[in-house]
């Protein structure tokens, strides 16, 4: 229906032509005082209705739950509708509040949320996060991480620079290389922690291309970093790309230095008599890969002078959390045909961003609840497996870890079982709860996923089983939230609570993995496939929980960004792939291709032509900056190792077993148990590897996946296997020996 705009003019009503502005309404000022009066009167009414039902008292003293059922529980209780927007319904919500106001409570719901009520028509009440809120507490984010990454990156630049590059600084550090080097020649067979971790110092003090990272990272802006998606990677350059990021500023200084400081070296580094070059070709020679010393340098120092003005740099940026990147820096300089590199992880760290206060609150212990204590003890025997087996494959002289054996009864079972019971509920309720009690304030506290990580800490563990529990001895768990207050309410979100948003693990999702790998006893593809949709997309919070349940620890990360890209093609080309077949880049259809391209130049997997060329650059955004050749072809490429699985339903193991073929001595005498007496679960562990082969022949290894396929459904001893599966088997560890 057309609406019909009127403006009043002096009390007379006109309809205004056709194109012409609506002039403004205009209205005596008695009328608007008349206006103003009713308005305010209507207000006060409102207010008045509001502060008879919204005034109520509630009391909600419960563990930690979705938004959704905390707002159905205060809706039984107090006759008001509330309900959430998604996907605020799915958040995680701690509420601790004793006899207070349900405006209180709502309007702290809302802070915690970042979220406002709306009322609806109906008289019930909508909690959802406004587009305009949500931007509002990004940029507060940014602003609080531009600061400390600033200053981070100021301090790092700072400690770089304090090292005067000279030929006579630099012979001190040469000389302890040298002295280490020769330690770890003389010694082959011994660990030498000291030595090793000597020259991983050094290699940081002496190395140009570590220099030339800090005074790069300190004049990029900022923002560029922030830009960056989780997860994912960027490449900026000096050099013109479609897959190249502008660096935004003029490098040729930079590189005229870094070139300055590499002939320095390279002449203390060449020195017949106290020079380290000729020990670290020796060290390549007998190792077969570089020295701690080099181990991140690429090319080694050269005698040819350097070009600064034909250097290409590339800054490689991988964002692994909201203020955590893991940067390489590639110096290529094709005159002569080197490339120098260095790699760090930097992160400010979010430790005293929001320092807590002081008082008595810290000498009061942690009210643990009796599940938080069953989840200990379960946490402890973990740990004491996983450490007691490290230490047996050790005493045995195997680098194989022995498999973790533990079992657990159906309580706690069902304690560990995400689908039942909310992994927050627990020790990260009681330390919320405790901490907002000591200071008799009542609580709204949203966790996110990094508040589990201390379950797996041995401080915790070790506090609460000597009852040293103080709320003190948990200050970094509880410095993970951001603390407020309003109206007496203490309000807790996450650390940059924007980037928390969303990231969680699907609780029914890894329950039911878990349950069916329990059930099974190993990982198939598809377990793998599944739990790239239901794990957390920042993170690893679901493997945790899934690895105290019994189910396969720590094998599901390894693939997850794999397993995200397979599960981006449709079914029919995941089995194409998987069967073997390959298709050309102008022959996929745009999901694969897109996908693809993201795999190969922005997903957080390591991707480098093989065999790799330690003198050259071998990032893809490098070697093809403008896409990847129309003739490139990738494939899935199979192989088959045989396996078996020691032990079913309670084995914490990282990977099935590879069977290997008895070994004899000179003498004659076996050295190993029989293969007669090997019991377990047989079969053969797959691996597919994803590979791009591009027009010269050259192959970029994408990454692999693997899944276990037994020969039978139940273990039993080798000789108890068919004939026909020992011959496939005994094939296998044949190809497989050296």
């Amino acid at each position: 229906m057309p609406v019909v705009i009127r403006a009043v003019f002096d009390g007379k009503t006109a309809r205004p032509l056709p194109g012409e502005p609506v002039p403004p309404i205009r209205r005596s000022r008695a009328m608007r005082w008349i206006g103003l009066l009713c308005g305010g009167w209507l207000a006060l009414q409102i207010a008045g209705a509001d502060d008879t039902h919204l005034q109520q008292t509630v009391s909600f003293q419960e563990p930690a739950q979705t938004v959704a059922q905390v707002l159905q529980k205060l809706t039984r209780q107090t006759n008001i509708t509330l309900f959430p927007a998604p996907p605020l319904d799915k958040e995680i919500l701690l509420v601790d509040a004793d006899k207070i106001p349900l405006k209180r409570l709502m309007d702290a719901l809302a802070d915690a949320l970042d979220a406002e009520w709306f009322e609806q028509p109906n008289g019930a009440y909508r909690l959802s996060r406004p587009a305009k809120r949500a931007m509002e507490r990004r940029q507060q984010d940014d602003a609080v991480l531009k600061a400390s990454l600033r200053k981070a990156l100021e301090r790092e630049a700072k400690a770089s620079d304090e090292f005067r590059w000279t030929q006579e600084s630099l012979r001190e550090p040469i000389r302890a290389a040298r002295e280490s080097l020769s330690h770890l020649l003389d010694n082959p067979d011994a660990r030498e922690s000291a030595q090793r971790e000597q020259l991983l110092t050094l290699s940081r003090q002496l190395n140009p291309v570590e220099r030339l990272l800090w005074r790069v990272m300190q004049k990029l802006d900022i923002q560029k970093l922030l830009n960056i998606p989780l997860r994912e990677r960027r490449v900026f350059s000096n050099q013109a790309g479609q897959f190249l990021e502008p660096i935004g500023f003029d490098v040729t200084p930079m590189l005229r230095q870094f070139a300055q400081e590499q002939s320095l070296l390279s002449v203390v580094w060449h020195d017949p008599q106290a020079g380290v070059d000729a020990l670290e070709k020796q060290y390549r020679e007998q190792r077969e890969y570089e020295s701690p010393l080099t181990f991140h340098w690429g090319s080694l120092p050269d005698t040819r002078p350097v070009d600064p003005s034909a250097l290409r740099l590339y800054l490689e940026i991988l964002r692994s959390s909201p203020e955590a990147f893991s940067i390489v820096v590639y110096v290529e300089d094709p005159a002569s045909k080197r490339a120098y590199r260095a790699w760090r992880y930097f992160s400010p760290g979010r430790e005293g961003l929001f320092p807590l206060p002081e008082g008595e609150w810290r000498q009061r212990p942690v009210e643990w609840s009796e599940e938080s204590r069953l989840l200990v003890n379960i946490v402890a025997n973990f740990h004491e497996s996983y450490y007691s087996s490290t230490a047996l494959s050790r005493v045995l002289g195997s680098e194989k870890a022995s498999p973790i054996g533990y079992r657990l009864d159906e309580a706690r079972l069902r304690l560990l079982d995400s689908a039942i019971t909310e992994p927050h509920s627990m020790i990260t309720t009681d330390l919320l709860r405790s901490y907002a009690r000591a200071r008799s304030k009542a609580l709204v506290a949203v966790p996110n996923e990094d508040a589990l990580l201390p379950i797996a800490a041995q401080s915790i563990t070790q506090a609460i089983q000597s009852g040293r529990d103080r709320l003190e001895l948990h200050s970094v768990a509880l410095q993970m939230h951001e603390w407020g207050e309003r109206e007496g309410v203490l309000i807790a979100r996450p650390l940059l609570a924007s980037y928390c948003w969303g990231d969680r693990f699907d609780r029914a999702g890894v329950s039911r993995v878990t349950a069916r790998v329990l059930q099974r006893g190993y990982l198939t593809l598809n377990d793998t496939l599944e739990w790239a949709r239901v794990e957390s997309p920042y993170g690893s919070h679901g493997e945790f929980w899934a690895s105290w349940r019994g189910a396969t620890a720590f094998r599901y990360a390894r693939s997850l960004t794999i397993a995200r890209f397979l599960n981006r093609l449709s079914e029919q080309e995941r089995k194409s792939l998987l069967g073997g077949a390959t298709v050309r880049l102008y022959e996929m259809s745009p999901a694969l291709r897109n996908a693809l391209i993201h795999l190969v130049y922005y997903a957080d997997a390591l991707v480098s032509p093989s065999p790799r060329e330690p003198d050259a650059i071998d990032i893809p955004n490098a070697i093809f900056p403008m896409g990847l050749p129309a003739e490139s072809m990738f494939r899935v490429r199979s192989n088959d190792m045989a396996c078996y699985i020691p032990q079913r339903a309670d084995a914490m193991q990282e990977s099935p077993t590879p069977l290997e073929l008895p070994q004899s001595s000179p003498e004659g005498e076996s050295n190993t148990e029989t293969l007669d007496e090997t019991a377990g679960l047989f079969g053969v562990e797959r691996f597919y590897e994803l590979e791009l082969v591009l027009p010269d022949e050259r192959t970029i290894r994408l990454g692999s996946i693997s899944e276990f396929r037994p020969f039978a459904e139940k273990p039993m001893r080798w000789r108890e296997l068919p004939e026909s599966v020992q011959e496939t088997l005994t094939l296998l560890m044949k190809a497989a020996s050296p």
